[in-house]
């Protein structure tokens, strides 16, 4: 597996132990370092598990990830698609609270 790739594995938990059952994909499909250090919470007052995680920058002048610089990317509501055996992510709904209609 590429190291510099955040990954998921499915599976079951019995009496506190993980158990794979050989499913597994990208948390993001972007180049490496793009999305990476993903930790995941249980939002119990939403009922629904938040992933935050870090981005890489990059610009045009410099056009490769710079090792020591990042930022804190938008969380995301990460859900199980029994249907297709996959983790569904989307951004997380107070996201939209961001958005402005200023008149400039």
């Amino acid at each position: 597996m590429e190291t510099r790739l955040d990954y998921y594995e499915l599976g079951t938990y019995q009496n506190k132990r993980f158990f794979p059952n050989g499913a597994y994909g990208y948390i993001d499909n972007g180049a490496n370092f793009a999305y990476y250090a993903s930790k995941t919470f249980w939002d119990s007052r939403e009922r629904r598990r938040v992933m935050w995680g870090w981005s890489s920058e990059t610009d045009e002048d410099f056009h490769d990830t710079r090792d020591w610089q990042g930022v804190m990317a938008l969380p995301r509501v990460v859900e199980y698609d029994s249907s297709i055996g996959v983790l569904r992510m989307y951004p997380i709904a107070e996201v939209e609270h961001l958005h402005s209609t200023l008149d400039i």
